[in-house]
């Protein structure tokens, strides 16, 4: 009964630490892996964002010139568009009339 218990111990924190390692491990590279996905998320956010911003309201003006030049957009209707997309953001739109003109008006 006198046997030394010392290696058998030394095996058990050796075993500890191994198990340790391989927990810390595995919740390194799972926090690495979230950290990943949202990295790419947020610039996929941010590239989005910059293709919005870059856009111009020259494009739109030139789609509704060809629909003018085509016929599918009156003359007034084209006017009314192009001072809508060349207006400042920060004016405020003009308020409807009351009573829009009716098409069938005599």
């Amino acid at each position: 009964m006198g046997t030394p218990r010392l290696p058998a111990l030394a095996g058990l924190v050796f075993a500890e630490r191994v198990t340790t390692l391989e927990i810390i491990g595995v919740v390194t590279a799972f926090a690495a892996a979230i950290g990943a996905g949202v990295a790419v998320f947020v610039w996929a956010r941010n590239w989005r964002r910059r293709i919005a911003e870059e856009t111009t309201t020259e494009e739109p003006i030139e789609t509704y010139q060809l629909m003018l030049d085509e016929g599918l957009l009156d003359p007034q209707e084209f006017d009314r568009i192009q001072a809508r997309l060349q207006r400042p953001p920060d004016v405020p739109a003009e308020p409807p009339s009351p009573n829009p003109p009716s098409e069938n008006a005599p």
